[in-house]
């Protein structure tokens, strides 16, 4: 499955977890330390708004230099932290950084799921728009430390591993 295809099939896994929620089920947590699975789907379109405006501001700055996107492979900081953004061994979990974080109020599910698309509409018009890209040379800074860098190649792969992570726990949460 390419990354356009996987895209696609996350925003509608998405869209099925809650379909059928009340927003007490949608914004029920299971004890303190566990996000609802509102929550999880509201911080996968938070990290996907911050994460593609990032790309977005990298493609606006130059011209996107042709090539063929499948010939992208991760180095080994890449690779490190597409590992990173997905599940840990032994369930650890990473700190979340500051400004990513699901909202803490109650979610209205209608507004949930149009955010929600709408992060998945705005990845999948870059993922498009670099289509016939090299994504090694597109290089996009980080919302949460904009001094680290990674190719598009890597941002793409973790925002596929991250968003999985999210739903996998999401779909734990189903009633």
């Amino acid at each position: 499955m390419n990354t356009i295809e996987k895209t696609k099939s996350q925003a509608e896994r998405g869209r099925n977890l809650a379909a059928n929620l009340t927003e007490t089920q949608l914004n029920t947590r299971p004890d303190a330390d566990t996000w609802s699975l509102g929550m999880q789907l509201d911080h996968i379109a938070v990290v996907l708004e911050q994460a593609v405006g990032e790309m977005e501001k990298a493609l606006a700055e130059e011209a996107i230099p042709p090539g063929d996107p499948t010939a992208w492979k991760p180095n080994f900081l890449e690779r490190k932290f597409i590992q990173m953004v997905g599940a840990q061994p032994g369930g650890r979990m990473n700190p979340v950084p500051k400004g990513f974080e699901p909202s803490e109020e109650p979610l209205d599910k209608h507004s949930l799921l149009v955010r929600y698309a709408a992060a998945h509409t705005r990845f999948l018009a870059v993922l498009e728009r670099t289509q016939n890209a090299d994504l090694k040379r597109i290089k996009a800074a980080s919302a949460a430390l904009p001094w680290v860098r990674f190719s598009l190649g890597a941002w793409f792969a973790a925002m596929a591993v991250h968003t999985d992570y999210h739903l996998d726990k999401a779909e734990k949460l189903q009633p």
